[in-house]
């Protein structure tokens, strides 16, 4: 397979991983101040820290909720937005017609020719969870037409170790926005409607409650979203399947040592809850190891040759994940 098709794959993968877990993400950050009571003073601005937008209004009135929302569902300038995400999803599909089924090709482009619409109905927090769900179900479609009429080889094999590798991120992300609302609220990191709130937005409260426990508390819920084997949308998860996918691949010892460097993190988590601000820095560490596993696999599978012009170089970077 050519390195520029394997590329397209892995970035399409990410893109539309990229984009389900917004709509969860924003969805997930509504419900929770919604259902959070009188007190909380966390505002929109958190969200966009958890994004990596620390300074996207610097104003001593912070940001609010239209700002940070139109921000990570339309801005055409965020890479990371769900239009922008959609659309470079469906950019590199266009270049891998030949790969992708049909029927992938045509949900992907319907998906993205709705999405403006639907970010726009978004906006509306009354219309918001409708029209995020949309979003969601229809990437789950994809995921279904994808694992369902395309054949499991390098290629499949590469648009999904993309998406899992987003996933991880991203749920880390949504663990760490539910963190920050509960520990402003009385009681602490105890808050139990928070937590509820995250694991309905990640499609994990019957598998918690089934797995884990019927009561819902801070510890056995970061557990099962880091450390679950089973659990698709457990980082444990991902990474373990990011390890299987590349030990099929060709020559893969460096993305391999970072995925595993990566995974070992994961068993900090008991030890991290134990601790003041211990959990936002494992989560750190977490999307630390998570941006290294991208690099090495960038390095080993997609880069030029260092003789070639650099000007032929790629130009998505980190800076777009």
């Amino acid at each position: 397979m050519l390195a520029r098709v394997a590329e397209n794959l892995y970035w399409m993968g990410r893109q539309l991983e990229r984009a389900e877990n917004t709509a969860r993400l924003v969805n997930a950050t509504t419900q929770v101040l919604l259902d959070s009571p009188a007190g909380i003073e966390l505002g929109w601005d958190e969200l966009t820290r958890v994004m990596g937008f620390p300074n996207v209004n610097p104003s001593s009135s912070g940001v609010t909720e239209t700002e940070v929302v139109r921000l990570l569902l339309l801005d055409q300038d965020n890479p990371g937005s769900i239009v922008v995400s959609l659309r470079h999803a469906r950019e590199n599909a266009r270049s891998l017609r030949e790969v992708l089924p049909r029927e992938v090709w045509e949900q992907l482009n319907n998906l993205h020719l709705r999405a403006p619409a639907l970010m726009t109905a978004a906006l509306d927090r009354s219309r918001r969870h409708a029209a995020l769900r949309e979003v969601v179900d229809a990437r789950l479609l994809l995921a279904g037409l994808l694992n369902e009429t395309m054949s499991h080889d390098a290629a499949f094999q590469f648009l999904r170790m993309g998406a899992l590798l987003e996933r991880a991120d991203m749920t880390s992300r949504i663990v760490d926005i539910s963190s920050a609302v509960a520990c402003t609220a009385p009681g602490g990191l105890g808050m139990e409607t928070t937590w509820i709130s995250i694991l309905k937005a990640l499609s994990a409260f019957q598998m918690y409650r089934r797995h884990k426990d019927v009561r819902v508390s801070p510890k056995p819920v970061v557990n099962f979203l880091f450390s679950d084997p089973r659990f698709p949308r457990a980082i444990r998860y991902c990474l373990d399947s990011v390890e299987s996918i590349l030990a099929e691949l060709p020559a893969p010892a460096d993305p391999l040592r970072a995925t595993r460097q990566a995974a070992r993190l994961l068993s900090k988590v008991e030890h991290s809850l134990e601790l003041n601000d211990g959990l936002p820095v494992l989560i750190d560490e977490v999307q630390q190891r998570l941006c290294e596993v991208h690099n090495a696999i960038h390095e080993h599978y997609f880069a030029k040759p260092k003789s070639e012009a650099p000007e032929q170089a790629q130009t998505q970077s980190m800076a777009d994940v």
